[in-house]
């Protein structure tokens, strides 16, 4: 935030806040004259005061109490509600604390109750109320320790209440309180030194509201700056060219302002600016106004006069002025006897005066309604019905006329609570841990408690182990053994500062525990009672209804006691019963150490019957794996043998095939050579087929290894269970240029040789 940051600038701004606020003062005071009554005669009926005495008790009208509970309570396995020790212990140091702080009732502060009351009166009349959080102690003069502390609820007054701009409170940057303190205030606040070079002067309200006899008043105007940039409190004065102090944040509240939002019952989008719920009907309230005076009139005009005949006069006066039940002696009875004293008395006519008053209030009740229907007020929350409608009419009248409300009285709540939160920031704060535990009343150690338990447990162990070692005092190692269980129960109890500590983590405690209040609503005693016969009739259908259910197993346990918890919870009964519902446990029946054992028998017989059923599969198991491994052996076997078989036939075969060929080429030589020279023909001869028996034993021999490697290999394949493939055999001829290509393949499980020649 850049500003210049002088007296003049914060002047300046309060200046502008007024003139923001201009139309809203002035309002406000003229609604305040209205309804104290100060102008009666410009408004006679004071339709303001009704429906403010009306709404005021709707919205609030008995003192709240705090409900600190743990935000998300644990639940275990079984879905049932563990109760965290250190967030019971926090909600319940909480709870105790914010009790004693609104209804202490401490002298020169004002009541909590009170300062609501005040609020909400200037939410309904001018239209914004201030409640402010004070935080005062007591210091030890002689040591630096705080004697007694106090946080209070201090009312402001709606039109001494300035803030920074802003469309919505969250956006805010400074707000300030306008004061009017005398030269023993400043002194005690400023200083004597700055308290002489302020003026004090008398102040417009108090030159307006003083009498002869009082004697006036010198006071300094003040404003008390709470700037949130930069966390300080600015004390600044137009009769002072400086700072008067400053301060920095002395609460500690989370968003830094010592007030909430203040409360308006009017609601409006993004702008910040009051508007007094009366306006709202203020035509019709002046409306109503004039018909009254109308009313008032005619009435006043209303008025029994006449005439009567002169003979009579002496009679007529002693008749008129006789008492009840008196009988004036007549002497001049001749003057009567012709029709009587109606033929002698002459009356002014007001029969259109009686015609024209019922209109008026005829049309004063049309008025009256408008202005309930404006505001949302019926005749039902006043009090009054038709003796002509029916139970279910009113029943109706009276659940609209609620709903027309419920957003204020929300607002109201929500007001409350948040001054409860405000007020335990500040304790949390402020107040020292001693005045916690005395101001709670509460069993919980402090750490330093808790070591000496510690210590005390360890040297209480040694003499227990050597008592019961022994055997002997068996009412010594008793009280031991009791005194050694206090102490361990006083452990497991969370400590004074993790209470302390938890909420003072504004984020943690956000997170732990929840702050809440019951309602601000004052319920009739008829249907308080309604409610709880309500609440016992549900719980009793509920008992009935679904613990047979429960006893037989149908319903869990768990299921049924979060149905009946939230049943409690609908009706308010508070954390105390809510705390004993959760505590509960299933129940036992009367044969319960029967059922127990009967089940133990069953799981043990169940747990046998498993483990047999797990050896026989097991069993089950090896003996298949040894099946399927001999036949696995015996297929091979089997395959192996018809593979030879069928590869020694095949080769069998080529060397006929073979030889053959050699044999032709042989005669073929021998014939063309025959004619030339037999012998040479011969010797050929002998050296050719020589030349291809070696070729012919050497082709067998090598076509024999690469059978045997194909057999291995097909052999190896079995091993790992894969399907024979088809091989193929190439056979190079040395005496010809063409390779003889031998293929076995696989037809319906018989292995076929074939041999084909290629060029």
């Amino acid at each position: 935030m850049n500003y210049d940051d002088s007296v003049q600038y914060w002047l300046n701004e309060i200046e502008d806040a007024r003139k923001r606020d201009k139309h809203f003062r002035k309002d406000g005071e003229t609604i305040k004259c209205l309804y104290n009554g100060e102008k009666p005669d410009e408004n006679p009926f004071n339709i303001l005061y009704s429906n403010t005495e009306t709404l005021q008790p709707t919205l609030y009208s008995q003192l709240p109490r705090p409900q600190v509970k743990e935000r998300f309570p644990q639940k275990d396995s079984k879905g049932f509600t563990v109760v965290n020790p250190l967030n019971k212990a926090v909600s319940e140091a909480s709870n105790h604390m914010l009790s004693y702080l609104i209804d202490t009732n401490v002298e020169g502060f004002e009541k909590f109750h009170d300062a609501m009351k005040e609020a909400v009166l200037d939410a309904l009349l001018p239209g914004r109320g201030v409640t402010a959080v004070q935080f005062d102690a007591e210091i030890k003069k002689d040591a630096d320790e705080v004697e007694w502390a106090c946080v209070v609820a201090n009312t402001k007054k709606y039109n001494r209440f300035y803030h920074g701009f802003a469309t919505k409170w969250e956006k805010v940057p400074w707000i300030a309180y306008e004061e009017y303190i005398d030269e023993d205030e400043a002194k005690d606040k400023f200083g004597a030194e700055i308290a002489e070079k302020v003026q004090f002067t008398i102040s417009e309200e108090d030159e307006k509201n003083h009498t002869e006899t009082e004697e006036r008043r010198k006071t300094a105007l003040v404003y008390q700056i709470w700037e949130k940039n930069s966390k300080t409190i600015k004390w600044v004065s137009p009769a002072y060219d400086s700072y008067l102090k400053e301060d920095d944040d002395p609460l500690d509240i989370t968003g830094f302002f010592n007030t909430p939002k203040p409360l308006m019952l009017h609601r409006k989008s993004n702008d910040l600016t009051p508007t007094p719920l009366y306006q709202l009907y203020e035509n019709q309230a002046k409306e109503l106004n004039r018909l009254t005076r109308s009313i008032n009139k005619v009435a006043h005009a209303m008025k029994v006069r006449g005439g009567y005949d002169g003979n009579l006069g002496e009679l007529m006066e002693r008749i008129l002025d006789g008492e009840e039940n008196t009988l004036v002696s007549v002497e001049n009875v001749t003057a009567l006897m012709d029709g009587g004293f109606e033929k002698h008395i002459w009356l002014l006519p007001l029969g259109e005066l009686a015609g024209v008053l019922q209109q008026l209030y005829a049309s004063r009740e049309q008025c009256k309604q408008t202005i309930y229907e404006i505001t949302g007020i019926s005749d039902i929350l006043r009090g009054q019905s038709k003796a002509s409608e029916t139970l279910g009419a009113q029943e109706k009248k009276e659940a609209w006329g609620i709903m027309r409300i419920k957003n204020m009285q929300g607002d109201v709540q929500d007001y409350v609570r948040s001054i409860l939160r405000m007020m335990l920031d500040v304790a949390v704060n402020k107040i020292p841990q001693r005045l916690w535990i005395k101001v709670t009343g509460l069993p919980y150690p402090t750490r330093e408690k808790k070591e000496k338990a510690l210590e005390l447990i360890n040297a209480l162990k040694p003499q227990i182990q050597e008592l019961m070692t022994s055997g002997q005092e068996p009412q010594r190692l008793q009280k031991y053994q009791k005194e050694a269980g206090e102490l361990t129960e006083l452990l497991s109890q969370p400590s004074w500062e993790d209470i302390l500590e938890t909420l003072n983590e504004d984020y943690i405690r956000s997170f732990k525990v929840d702050i809440e209040t019951n309602s601000t609503l004052d319920v009739e005693a008829t249907e308080d009672k309604k409610n709880i016969s309500e609440a016992m009739n549900a719980m009793a259908q509920f008992m009935n209804g679904l613990m047979p259910m429960v006893q037989s197993g149908i319903l869990p346990f768990g299921a049924a006691k979060s149905l009946l918890l939230d049943i409690c919870k609908r009706y308010r009964f508070g954390p105390e019963v809510e705390d004993e519902i959760n505590a509960m446990t299933e129940p036992k029946g009367p044969n319960a150490e029967q059922v127990q054992e009967q089940q133990k028998k069953l799981a043990e017989e169940k747990k046998k019957l498993d483990q047999e059923k797990q050896k026989f599969q097991e069993e089950m198991k090896k003996a298949g794996d040894k099946l399927d491994k001999q036949a696995n052996d015996i297929e091979k076997d089997n395959m192996r043998f018809e593979f030879k078989k069928e590869l020694f036939k095949q080769q069998q075969e080529m060397e006929k095939k073979l030889a053959l060929e050699e044999i032709k080429n042989a005669d073929k030589v021998m014939s063309a050579q025959q004619s030339s020279n037999q012998v040479k023909a011969e010797t050929k001869l002998t050296q050719i087929v020589t030349k291809s028996e070696n070729s012919v034993k050497d082709m067998i021999e090598k076509h024999a290894r690469t059978i045997q490697s194909m057999v291995d290999k097909q052999n190896a394949n079995m091993e790992k269970g894969e399907k024979a493939e088809p091989q193929s055999v190439i056979i190079n001829e040395a005496s010809q240029p063409t390779r003889k290509i031998i293929s076995i393949k696989e037809n319906n499980g018989e292995m076929i040789g074939e041999i084909t020649s290629e060029e």
